[in-house]
């Protein structure tokens, strides 16, 4: 049966090799809607690894902001956009960041859908997954860690056209990386 969160089967799924990894979910879905919508996809790709949401924060107005980046990307394809995948959380795991993650995300989709003109544009994110070095971390870690995936699966509640996607059962190729 195929995952719907990746667009693999679970055969697929355990050929993975760490050579498949690093490139993000993005082309897994891409494929996914494809294959369930016979439209190819395009994708503005804008990810950067290791940021936290202070780092996609819309006051940033620097040229080399993730926000400003962002927008950059999304006027040079045209201002065409339908939807946005999001997968962040990592970075957000300190106690102070992790108080106000729920905050900031909804300030960025809020500041996001204005400045695209687009107020009703489906978000969908990924919920970061289960860590696998929890028996290596400190259990405050822990409890921040856990604190972020709990704010991700209530966000939904407070926000319109927005969707989170349980990574409970992904394959990791490292301690918490799908």
């Amino acid at each position: 049966k195929k995952m719907a969160t990746l667009g693999l089967t679970l055969a697929e799924r355990d050929t993975l090799t760490l050579n498949d990894c690093g490139i993000g979910p993005g082309l897994f879905i891409g494929r996914y809607l494809l294959e369930h919508t016979g439209i190819p996809q395009g994708l503005i790709l804008c990810a950067f690894g290791g940021t936290c949401m202070d780092d996609w924060m819309p006051e940033n107005t620097t040229p080399a902001s993730q926000y400003q980046s962002m927008l950059r990307r999304f006027k040079a394809c045209g201002s065409n956009v339908r939807g946005m995948f999001w997968y962040q959380g990592e970075s957000d795991i300190e106690w102070i960041a992790g108080e106000k993650f729920t905050g900031k995300v909804e300030h960025f989709l809020s500041t996001m859908r204005t400045d695209f003109g687009l107020p009703q544009m489906p978000f969908v994110q990924a919920q970061i997954a289960y860590c696998r070095g929890f028996s290596h971390m400190q259990l405050d870690t822990i409890a921040a860690w856990m604190k972020i995936r709990r704010q991700q699966a209530q966000m939904h509640e407070n926000m319109p056209y927005f969707s989170t996607i349980s990574t409970a059962n992904t394959y990791l190729h490292d301690m918490i990386h799908i």
